[in-house]
């Protein structure tokens, strides 16, 4: 209705100033206005109804198509999964070459296609996941919004399976029961690997389904025995069988193994020993997720020019350049480091772990740190979506380079530091009351977002690499991250939470979309 109004005001004041003219012989004189005939407004509301419908129809078509084939890996009744030549596989074997002719029957058939026909499990577990992301990531689902609705589809199927593995990995530690928990707990994630195992195996695809329904139901069984866990079990199920009917066609396994390495290590209560653990934690928690958006978003770019989805189609899956592969996994690296920070007293607190490196405990390391102090590159020098001409990002890349020009204050004498126990007591000691020493807080969280500004500056000179439609919600992200390393930076003593005030992230929202 407002473009409507809109031609209706324009259509009003060019006929009152005389403009143009409407012949009265050709109207009824039935005026919806003064100067505004009955036939001319009629004529715009029917015309932008047919545009609104024309629109709606079209995205309906390919809404229908993303669940029938499952993304463009599952065209004409192909199997084809990530990494696998849907030409040389033996399912497809008697396929012909897809063409844009097919293209194009398929989303035609799609169009007219009834909703009776189409999976209805499937968009039930679509509409589940989503509605337990938004009951339990706000942030999250906020900033799904900015992706188009075909990329937001894949990303929503894995970021809940996401979640629903990190809850599985925290659980033992969030309940009084911790050993029984912990058994169970690994039992889950047991089946979780063997899941993913049979979501990237290309066999027969009723015996496929049989086993991954038989997977499902062990995880959800598993979970049930979980006291507070944030989802129930219909939603769990259906977290899992969206992923297996998106993820596996569109993201490499390696992507989503690396990920469970991550939960595995917070399940294993492996600690951070030196700063490459940092680093090497952050890779498994969040440079998996990193490479698989990117996979994600070069495919759908793919899927929406009709040469390159045929393409893509008859040769597989579309593989990012090494550079953009990197500057994405170096992106969740940045926005990994930056969550710790923010974190250090939630993740003792809660969880009962420490992702600071030991030797920081000590307080000669800091100390050493400030007398070979440099400047810290300031985020603000950062101009999102250009790239940086003056440095080398992957030699700094392989160089920590933040320095605190602050000595801690000591938790023990330097006496009792001489031995690596006596730091992991120390660390012990932290977990245990992480707010007691707010100035060592603030240097372990101000280290860590300077640990992060190279990365930072990695993945700013990617995000021109990325298909155009999706750069503004990865700026946007981006920009989100580098604000809470701003405030970490500039707040006096360490904030508890770092939190973006709403018309700061508004502001940020324009920029990161429009500037």
């Amino acid at each position: 209705m407002i473009p409507t109004a809109y031609l209706w005001f324009v259509d009003h004041t060019g006929i009152m100033n005389r403009v143009w003219t409407i012949s009265k012989s050709g109207t009824t004189g039935i005026m919806v206005t003064a100067h505004l005939p009955l036939e001319e407004a009629l004529f715009f509301f029917l015309v932008n109804c047919m545009i609104v419908f024309g629109i709606l129809a079209i995205e309906r078509s390919f809404a229908i198509m993303r669940i029938v084939h499952s993304r463009i890996g599952a065209r004409g009744g192909r199997i084809s999964v990530v990494g696998s030549n849907p030409k040389k596989s033996a399912e497809n074997s008697f396929l012909e070459d897809w063409t844009i002719k097919d293209e194009i029957k398929c989303v035609v058939q799609c169009a007219f296609m009834h909703e009776s026909q189409v999976d209805q499990q499937a968009v039930s577990d679509l509409i589940a996941v989503h509605k337990l992301i938004c009951a339990h990531s706000k942030t999250f689902s906020m900033a799904s919004k900015l992706y188009p609705q075909p990329l937001r589809e894949d990303i929503v199927a894995l970021y809940g399976f996401c979640r629903i593995s990190d809850d599985v990995a925290d659980i033992a530690d969030e309940n009084s029961d911790y050993e029984q928990m912990k058994i169970w707990a690994n039992a889950v994630m047991v089946m979780i690997q063997d899941f993913i195992e049979a979501c990237y195996l290309p066999f027969d695809a009723n015996d496929q389904q049989d086993t991954l329904n038989r997977l499902i139901s062990g995880i959800c069984t598993g979970i049930s025995n979980f006291e507070r866990f944030p989802a129930n079990s219909s939603d769990v199920e259906s977290v899992f069988r969206l992923f297996s009917t998106r993820i596996p066609r569109s993201v490499p396994k390696k992507c989503i193994q690396e990920l469970l390495d991550g939960f595995k290590w917070d399940m294993a209560k492996r600690q951070i020993d030196s700063d490459a653990d940092l680093v090497k934690y952050s890779e498994h928690a969040a440079s998996s997720i990193g490479e698989a958006c990117l996979y994600l978003m070069i495919l759908h770019d793919a899927e929406s020019k009709l040469g390159a989805c045929v393409e893509t189609i008859n040769n597989g899956h579309i593989k990012p350049s090494e550079n953009v592969i990197q500057k994405a996994r170096d992106m969740g690296v940045a926005l990994q480091l930056a969550n710790i920070a923010r974190d250090l007293i939630s993740d003792a607190e809660e969880l009962h772990r420490s992702y600071v490196p030991l030797p920081w405990f000590s307080p000669n390391y800091f100390q050493k740190e400030a007398a070979t102090a440099t400047t810290a590159t300031n985020y603000s020098d950062f101009k999102v979506g250009e790239p940086t001409k003056s440095e080398d990002v992957t030699l700094r890349l392989r160089k920590i380079t933040g320095k605190s020009k602050t000595a801690p204050v000591a938790l023990l004498n330097s006496a009792e530091l001489s031995e690596k126990s006596n730091l992991e007591k120390l660390r012990d000691r932290f977990i245990s009351h992480p707010d007691k020493n707010k100035t060592t807080l603030k240097h372990f969280s101000r280290k860590i977002v300077s640990m992060a500004q190279p990365y930072t500056i990695s993945a700013v000179a990617g995000i021109e690499s990325l298909p155009r439609t999706h750069r503004g919600a990865v700026k946007t992200a981006l920009l989100m991250y580098m604000q809470i390393g701003e405030i970490i930076l500039a707040s006096e003593e360490y904030p508890r939470r770092a939190v973006v005030s709403t018309p700061v992230k508004l502001v940020i929202l324009l920029k990161g979309l429009y500037f």
